[in-house]
């Protein structure tokens, strides 16, 4: 893979501070399972794609207008993650829930999905907000561990950044519940839960290959520096291009967490340079807004389809106007459902789940007309069907 850079401008020292803030904010969106490339680059910059191995034709992009309009429909349909349990001997309890920032609209999704699953067996939930920094994030853990919780549930914290105060609670015999990108090390009291944004990846790519019936030019975006974002994009929308649309022509622009305004700027000199792009895929709806701001720049707001994942309030809006083709998310409040059941499941002593799953849904012009736009529904994962798995979930307790 061939690959040019440019040298971005230098931002000041408050869009630094602003920028890193951000950074943790896209990183906190519900980062994929799996082992990604943790390469990182100084600068934002443009990539060739290498040439593709698929051998899709005509039938094949004809499977993916099918996939494509069965995930628009919804899909909360319940998969027990593991036998039924007894959990009602955990009334009562206290667990902590550890965001990476309470301020990420999307962290707010599967925190209610934690409220509403604690409040049916009878359990408090205390919430300690990480800030966007990790000594914060550590903090919460210790002053859980020390409280003598019951559980704690860390949302998008890299696990590195807060090792020691990890150790401390599993020194402790405390059930922690890492809700994460990337899956590590497990133990009778540590498990991770993945938000499976590379299944939302992957249905964000094959929307764009639906639409353009198989020959769609493309302007990605992957964020380098971090393995579970790097990730998401690799195994998620690259993936599908590469395997299903072999005429597919795909140019990707990459940034670090500390280039990540530089989007704006990469994205009109990749538009300027290649006037034949049809489709812009911000690799998270945070991307979106810089991502739009250089479509505009370089003229092309008119000619080019904006396709991005998480269902992030904003982008959906963005999706209602007109202003963005199109948005794939999996359902962040079931996850928040599935992180409780890994947390019960330790209390317990039982065998760890034996499922991930969890809905997905892809929203455009088709169905976004159906969908409530209010924040209310936004956490309540009703934008993906009918909610009743949350009874299902209390049944599996015995609740």
């Amino acid at each position: 893979m061939q690959i040019s850079k440019r040298a971005p401008g230098a931002p000041s020292r408050r869009h630094r501070r602003a920028t890193r803030a951000g950074v943790l904010m896209l990183m906190a969106a519900g980062l994929v399972a799996g082992c990604g490339d943790a390469s990182t680059s100084s600068d934002a910059s443009t990539e060739a794609p290498s040439a593709g191995t698929a051998t899709a034709n005509g039938s094949d992009v004809a499977a993916v207008q099918q996939l494509v309009a069965d995930r628009k429909q919804p899909s909360n349909t319940f998969k027990a993650p593991g036998p039924p349990v007894d959990a009602t001997s955990l009334k009562g309890k206290t667990i902590w829930f550890v965001p990476l920032g309470a301020v990420i609209p999307v962290l707010g999704v599967e925190a209610q999905g934690i409220q509403e699953a604690a409040k049916g067996l009878g359990v408090t939930v205390r919430t300690c907000d990480g800030k966007l920094q990790p000594a914060a994030a550590a903090s919460c853990i210790k002053q859980a561990t020390d409280s003598g919780a019951d559980g704690i549930l860390i949302d998008s914290v890299t696990p590195q950044t807060v090792a020691p105060a990890l150790k401390a609670a599993e020194a402790k015999q405390i059930p922690v519940v890492q809700i994460f990108g990337l899956a590590g090390p497990e133990s009778t009291y540590t498990q991770y839960v993945s938000l499976q944004d590379v299944t939302a990846s992957a249905l964000a790519a094959d929307w764009i290959i639906a639409d353009s019936d198989g020959k769609a030019n493309v302007l990605a975006s992957k964020v380098l520096g971090d393995a579970a974002a790097t990730n998401t994009f690799v195994n998620g929308g690259a993936k599908q291009f590469a395997q299903k649309c072999p005429d597919c022509q795909v140019d990707v622009i990459t940034s670090t967490p500390t280039t990540v305004e530089s989007i704006t700027a990469s994205t009109s000199t990749a538009l300027l340079k290649n006037p034949d792009v049809d489709y812009g895929f911000p690799e998270f709806d945070f991307l979106a807004p810089l991502f739009a701001r250089g479509v505009q720049q370089a003229g092309r707001s008119d000619s080019i389809k904006l396709v991005s994942t998480n269902a992030a309030l904003s982008s959906m809006k963005l999706v209602k106007s007109g202003q963005q083709a199109a948005d794939a998310a999996t359902n962040r409040n079931y996850g928040g459902w599935l992180a409780v059941d890994a947390w019960i499941r330790m209390a317990l002593g039982k065998a760890p789940q034996t499922g991930d799953f969890i809905p997905s849904r892809i929203f455009d012009a088709d169905n976004i007309g159906s969908v409530d736009l209010s924040d209310a529904a936004s956490r309540s994962g009703e934008w993906f069907g009918d909610t009743s798995y949350k009874q299902d979930f209390l049944k599996s307790w015995g609740a």
